[in-house]
């Protein structure tokens, strides 16, 4: 079964829909989400003027209550596992826009936004570094030994709901 099919994985989709809408009115970019009930690459399209801009991978975190404790704790880095940046990257490769990487931190109601790989160059824009570490299987809970992506967001732009 899907995270997304759980008690907390609509949680984080209902919360993804809030980030969505507070994206697009925010940046004229208009955020379309993918079939939620289908594993999809990327987490929504970003579009502007009819014209296919972005993908976008979207992850809310619930453990993080300012921003001082974001970058205390986590570095300002955002873990992302390295199957799906690889997925998201070849996906943006084959259509030429970049992976955005919108980062939600629900306690303090701020997003990060930050463009994290060039499908046009097909190289990376963000600085990253990678690394094999136990992290949280997923929404749900549960442990898994892989390697992951810690994307450094302390240049991502920074909205409020």
């Amino acid at each position: 079964m899907l995270d997304i099919l759980t008690p907390a994985g609509q949680k984080t989709l209902a919360d993804e829909q809030v980030v969505a809408e507070s994206f697009t009115r925010q940046t004229g970019i208009l955020y379309v989400q993918t079939p939620k009930k289908l594993p999809a690459v990327c987490d929504a399209l970003l579009i502007k003027d009819g014209i296919l801009v972005g993908l976008a991978e979207t992850k809310c975190r619930y453990d993080i209550p300012d921003m001082e404790f974001w970058r205390q704790k986590y570095k300002s880095e955002w873990l992302i596992t390295w199957a799906k940046v690889t997925r998201n990257c070849h996906l943006a490769d084959q259509h030429c826009v970049p992976m955005v990487g919108i980062l939600y931190l629900v306690e303090p109601k701020i997003f990060l936004v930050k463009r994290i790989y060039d499908g046009e160059k097909k190289s990376w824009i963000a600085r990253v570094r990678t690394e094999r570490s136990v992290t949280q299987a997923g929404v749900n809970g549960g442990s898994a030994d892989r390697m992951n992506v810690f994307v450094d967001m302390r240049d991502a732009t920074e909205y409020a709901l």
